[in-house]
């Protein structure tokens, strides 16, 4: 809950203030609080990372997760896949952990991440993270791919194309 130190929170207002995107590396755990500063800012533009590593879908996280989720400057990225599902066999679990952050933030708010060169520990290469995601992932328009897999990054972070 140290994010919840008044200094954070102060700092998170600037950081707000600035447009600037803040990627939460968190676990079940920690989204209450997550959750808590949403509500305190809810201008601070905000990336989930790594589904926030369920290791398995439960109710808190669904829960917590679809709270997050109705926050317009929430994001979630699709990353970490390996450490996730080390056997890529992209158990029940995680098929519903991918649903459910497509339903709740849409193709508009789910950004690719590759996790890549984490990833090759788990025996993952960059394109079988590509492949898997995809397979995971509902039936995408040509729109939504594109901005899975970059524009909503590119919109999210104030990237430049190259």
């Amino acid at each position: 809950k140290w994010v919840l130190r008044p200094a954070v929170v102060r700092h998170l207002h600037a950081v707000a203030e600035r447009g600037i995107a803040v990627d939460w590396l968190v676990t079940p755990r920690e989204l209450p609080a997550i959750l808590a500063i949403m509500q305190e800012i809810p201008t601070l533009t905000a990336v989930i990372d790594h589904l926030a590593k369920p290791h398995g879908m439960t109710e808190t996280w669904a829960q917590t997760m679809a709270a997050l989720a109705q926050f317009p400057h929430c994001a979630c990225k699709l990353s970490g896949l390996a450490t996730l599902d080390p056997t890529g066999d992209g158990g029940d679990w995680l098929r519903q952990a991918i649903q459910w952050v497509w339903d709740g933030f849409g193709p508009n708010r789910l950004i690719f991440g590759s996790d890549w060169p984490v990833a090759l520990s788990g025996g993952w290469s960059y394109d079988t993270i590509i492949a898997r995601t995809r397979q995971w992932l509902p039936t995408m328009t040509v729109l939504e791919e594109a901005a899975i897999f970059g524009a909503n990054a590119q919109r999210w972070y104030g990237l430049t194309p190259i």
